[in-house]
């Protein structure tokens, strides 16, 4: 089993989180669930074989995927298969900076999942093949930050409003309040909007609401038997119904059945 992560180096890493290879990486389910988390990735499949994303609630098949994927920015939870040994090289992009490496507006992504070759062109297929052959986890992670960096070099830019927005939000997920952040910025709401929109693949109250609920992941994270009552109150909602609804939509749960299911990592549930 092999488990790496690299972290690129400046100034790729202002907008590139991590990337992420393993291969032989064994799993004891078929199906997990995914939840929001504001993010874009790339997926590149390095083995032949087919995976596929179910139908949230009948689990049947709706859409195959094949060598390599972008994830668009969801605000609800996505269910995929999972093989028994998998091998897969990860590109993980800092929340709202994705957009000058997609080159699209990031709300036409919302929710989808789309071939990168759609996305990149069919060069990404070579950039595939030179993954395989590359002999090391390093080797990978040099070629795919070189790609980056070139592909990037013309507008490695965020609108700095757009920044400050994101910013804010994950600083203050509980209590942010959008209009008086779009206030803040000068821009009219509508505009501010429109720009968070575009780079963010979110609007700034569906973002605060998916950041909340990842605050309130971590938060369960750090109790064994949590206080629902003052949890939902500390993670921002105003009544213990409102924090349960929220987070059932995102996870297709309820708290406590997320604390009999969740595992070792943030984010998935294991469903079959």
């Amino acid at each position: 089993m092999a488990l790496e992560i690299y972290f690129p180096t400046t100034p790729l890493n202002q907008f590139v989180e991590c990337f992420t290879f393993y291969e032989d990486v064994s799993f004891n389910h078929s199906i997990e669930r995914l939840f929001p988390e504001g993010v874009v990735e790339v997926i590149i499949d390095l083995t032949e074989i087919p995976k596929f994303i179910y139908d949230n609630n009948a689990l049947t098949e709706i859409q195959t995927c094949k060598t390599a994927w972008v994830s668009g920015v969801r605000k609800e939870f996505i269910s995929i298969s999972v093989l028994p040994y998998s091998a897969m090289f990860v590109i993980r992009f800092r929340r709202g900076m994705a957009y000058p490496f997609l080159q699209v507006p990031i709300h036409e992504l919302d929710g989808q999942v789309i071939d990168a070759d759609l996305i990149f062109g069919s060069r990404f297929g070579e950039i595939r093949e030179q993954l395989l052959a590359s002999p090391s986890p390093q080797a990978k992670f040099d070629l795919m930050e070189k790609y980056l960096s070139e592909r990037s070099k013309n507008i490695l830019a965020i609108p700095p409003v757009v920044s400050f927005g994101i910013q804010q939000i994950l600083q203050n997920p509980t209590t942010t309040q959008i209009n008086l952040l779009a206030d803040k910025t000068g821009y009219s709401h509508k505009h501010f909007l429109s720009l968070f929109t575009k780079y963010v693949g979110l609007t700034p109250k569906q973002f605060l609401r998916v950041m909340k609920f990842q605050q309130t992941l971590q938060s369960i994270e750090q109790t064994s038997i949590p206080n629902w009552s003052q949890l939902a109150l500390e993670c921002g909602y105003y009544d213990q119904a409102h924090f349960i609804n929220d987070f059932r939509s995102f996870s297709g749960l309820t708290p406590n059945e997320y604390m009999i299911k969740k595992g070792e990592y943030f984010n998935y549930v294991a469903i079959r």
